[in-house]
């Protein structure tokens, strides 16, 4: 009998800590998704919850919604295409799917407490001298925008060899 209600916990426990990486894995995919959007009915759907219970779960994760998330996504990817001096606002508003570019700087001053213009005469400006903490948050920034796959200090030899991958 103990064996059977262990059992029961495990698998209770095992599906707590799917839902968990479901929800972590919808969150990244939120963050990632900026040039088109998704609904939260679509995310929903891929993971077998209700939207409500979905969005609920991503607060209690986060302490975001999935629409602040979706905000914060396109104002990160935004931040790193400002760098690119040939890339004019309205190309960015609209690649990151805002509707227009007046949307486009209410939101990014909402996320990032400085104007488009602020941001860049701070953080790209010529020779501007950057604090610590921001030029952390440009790597982090751009690390969140380049590099989705699972970071791994194996050796490549050491992980050929764990999946049988010969030479």
């Amino acid at each position: 009998m103990y064996y059977t209600v262990g059992s029961a916990m495990e698998r209770k426990e095992k599906k707590r800590g799917i839902q968990k990486d479901e929800v972590w894995n919808i969150i990244q995919r939120v963050l990632l998704d900026t040039s088109k959007t998704v609904s939260l009915e679509e995310y929903a759907e891929t993971v077998g919850m209700t939207a409500v219970t979905l969005n609920r779960k991503i607060v209690n994760r986060c302490g975001y919604t999935v629409f602040q998330l979706q905000k914060m996504g396109k104002v990160l990817n935004a931040c790193a295409l400002l760098h690119f001096p040939e890339l004019n606002i309205q190309y960015i508003s609209d690649y990151l799917g805002f509707t227009n570019v007046e949307d486009f700087y209410r939101v990014f001053k909402r996320y990032r407490k400085v104007s488009v213009r602020e941001y860049q005469t701070k953080n790209i400006g010529c020779g501007a001298q950057m604090q610590s903490g921001e030029e952390s948050l440009q790597i982090l920034e751009y690390l969140f925008l380049h590099f989705q796959k699972t970071i791994s200090n194996e050796r490549n030899g050491d992980r050929d060899e764990k999946e049988g991958i010969s030479d």
